[in-house]
């Protein structure tokens, strides 16, 4: 099992949505529209809205199993629908549909499996409108594949052996989240907490958690466009008003995070960064994280965790773009991830390349 992707939203407005989790927005000829609004826990979450068609795509390497796990709250339907399969959710590779999960005219208030518009097994579980339902699908791709859909954590519809592959190779490159449409209406939904795995079994509801910088680290290396480094990274959303910026070859901000709130599990931390160059040449940018409290050997007592941790460079651009790093376990222990240790954590970025001299990363 593999965590490969998970979003919050806490940190997207309409403007950041693609440049910071790269996602791909397709908007309609209605005017649709992707907006983010108040989530479960009362932070950020993507609100469908306005469009019969609208969608946002991640495009992500799932293999040809998986799952994906998000939570929805949908609205009420004044008129029946028809043709509904095409959303909320869809498995795609290229541009070819393997599995959906959508409604039905007979059954608008529940969810049923699809295969590229054909139907292959009607949910039995039905949820009221404007509240939050968690939605778990487990899959794999083939002339023999398979599908189990939870609401909730409880089945609603499963099957073994059955024909889940419409063409091509059978692997899932894109998982889309699309709004619900026939063509005569569209239903509006609210979405939070995703996360995608590559394989791996049914995790549950999982909360994802935006952490943000509170302070200075043991690093600040950037110049702040205003005020202090860790002040021009807080926002949520993000903002192009402020930035730090460096020319220097390995220069680094680091930043005191908020604390993970909550008990439970840790599966996995992802990092993400927004940034842009402002000088032509090929320039990088890489995630840092950082344990101050692990002692580097001395004593007592000595310790061989290690505290610095440098990410995978990534290329950076003339405009605003992001990216993001996930980690299903920790790269300075070794092992699971623990509240503690994500507690104790520094986090930041460093200019990535010793050929970068004349880069403006702005980090915002």
């Amino acid at each position: 099992m593999a965590i490969i992707f998970m979003d919050s939203f806490d940190h997207c407005n309409t403007a950041s949505l693609l440049a910071m989790t790269r996602y791909e927005y397709v908007a309609d000829g209605w005017g649709g529209q992707a907006v983010i609004t108040t989530g479960r826990f009362g932070n950020g979450c993507y609100l469908k809205n306005d469009s019969r068609i609208a969608e946002i795509r991640k495009d992500l390497p799932v293999g040809n199993s998986g799952v994906v796990g998000f939570v929805l709250k949908q609205e009420a339907l004044s008129t029946p629908m028809f043709e509904v399969n095409r959303g909320p959710l869809l498995l795609i590779e290229g541009a070819t549909t393997h599995l959906q999960v959508g409604y039905s005219s007979n059954s608008p208030n529940i969810l049923s499996v699809y295969r590229a518009g054909t139907l292959l097994g009607t949910g039995t579980i039905s949820f009221a409108n404007n509240v939050w339902v968690h939605v778990e699908l487990k899959f794999t791709i083939g002339s023999s594949g398979s599908y189990a859909l939870r609401i909730n954590g409880v089945q609603s519809v499963a099957a073994t052996g059955v024909n889940t592959q419409n063409g091509g190779t059978g692997s899932i490159d894109r998982v889309s989240w699309k709004a619900p449409h026939d063509t005569t209406t569209y239903r509006a939904f609210t979405m939070d907490d995703s996360v995608v795995q590559s394989g791996g079994d049914f995790l549950g509801d999982l909360r994802v958690e935006y952490l943000v910088p509170t302070g200075a680290g043991s690093r600040t290396q950037f110049t702040p466009s205003t005020g202090s480094n860790w002040q021009t990274v807080d926002e949520v959303p993000a903002v192009d008003t402020d930035y730090n910026s460096s020319n220097s070859p390995g220069a680094m901000d680091l930043f005191a995070m908020a604390n993970l709130p909550g008990n439970g599990l840790v599966h996995g931390v992802q990092t993400v960064l927004r940034y842009k160059k402002d000088d032509a040449g090929f320039r990088t940018v890489q995630p840092v994280l950082y344990r101050a409290d692990v002692d580097d050997g001395g004593l007592p007592p000595p310790s061989t965790t290690p505290r610095w941790y440098r990410g995978t460079k990534v290329p950076v651009y003339d405009t605003f773009a992001g990216s993001t790093e996930l980690l299903v376990t920790s790269p300075l222990s070794g092992l699971s991830w623990t509240k503690d240790e994500i507690n104790a954590l520094q986090f930041g970025y460093a200019v990535g390349d010793a050929a970068m001299f004349t880069i403006d990363a702005k980090l915002v």
